[in-house]
């Protein structure tokens, strides 16, 4: 200090201290850390196992049984005029002879083929004595001829082969979920992603699927 005019005090300035520049601290760079790339396991391929063919049974074709034609029974004349009488199918006017179940007969009335003679006469016919002792011939009755049953023949039914020994799985394969493999003829079916599980071990709860 010192002393100034009309003996003041003149302060003497104090230098103002300029602070330090503090210099800032360079962050260090952190280098990135690149992932390394993980292959990818390709699936080992499966092959298709080919189903074996099954021949188709054919069937053995049935003979049909060809019906027996029935012979038409032809009225037999007898000597005398006398017709034997065939119900249905033989056909006389008034006045004609017939011989039916060892007796005979005279038409009347205009009988039809269906009306048959009976003992004793009836309205179309009058019982009278067979002429010259002549003994009526019985017509015959056809019998018909039963047609045979054909049995159908039981066609056999064919089961598929299965290969034993026939075996596409492998310890060391990746399955996905749907691929098939084989293990001694068995085809089995993945539930899910696997490897290294023996299908005929992980039973019906497993990853795989008969």
């Amino acid at each position: 200090m010192h002393e100034g005019l009309n003996g003041y005090v003149v302060p003497t300035p104090t230098p103002t201290a300029e602070p330090t520049p503090v210099p800032t601290a360079e962050p260090t760079p952190v280098p990135t850390a690149e992932p390394t790339p993980v292959p990818t396991a390709e699936p080992t391929p499966v092959p298709t196992a080919e189903p074996t063919p099954v021949p188709t049974a054919e069937p053995t074709p049935v003979p049909t049984a060809e019906p027996t034609p029935v012979p038409t029974a032809e009225p037999t004349p007898v000597p005398g005029g006398v017709t034997v009488w065939v119900p249905g199918q033989t056909t006389v006017k008034n006045g004609d002879l017939v011989t039916f179940g060892g007796l005979c007969f005279e038409a009347k009335n205009n009988p039809g083929s269906w009306e048959t003679p009976a003992a004793g006469g009836n309205w179309f016919w009058t019982e009278v004595q067979c002429e010259g002792g002549v003994t009526p011939t019985v017509a015959p009755t056809a019998e018909p001829t039963v047609a045979p049953t054909v049995a159908p023949t039981v066609e056999p039914t064919v089961e598929p082969t299965t290969e034993p020994g026939n075996t596409t799985w492998k310890a060391d394969a990746i399955y996905n979920k749907g691929d098939t493999v084989i293990v001694d003829g068995v085809t089995y079916t993945a539930k899910w992603w696997t490897t290294g599980e023996n299908p005929t071990t992980t039973g019906p709860w497993g990853v795989w699927a008969k």
